[in-house]
């Protein structure tokens, strides 16, 4: 499945707000996912069909997954280096 956005990075959010992601390209993104107090960050390239739909749902901006301004994310990244 190819998707037509081209401008990247994109920046999401789940829900929740217990997610971030920042898409890299149509099929890699990076996710800070926080757990408790603890955050883990996992960068995902989409080769299984899981991911693939994953990511094609955060592209497409649905219920789910929130479009962000970068700041947002670039913030929780920070907080996570720091």
């Amino acid at each position: 499945m190819e998707h037509k956005v081209k401008d990247f990075p994109q920046y999401r959010r789940l829900f929740n707000g217990k997610s971030y992601y920042k898409i890299t390209s149509s099929s890699e993104f990076v996710e800070l996912q926080q757990v408790g107090e603890k955050w883990f960050c996992y960068q995902i390239k989409a080769a299984q069909y899981f991911e693939i739909l994953r990511l094609n749902d955060m592209l497409e901006t649905s219920d789910l997954y929130l479009e962000i301004p970068a700041q947002e994310y670039l913030t929780i990244e920070q907080q996570i280096a720091d």
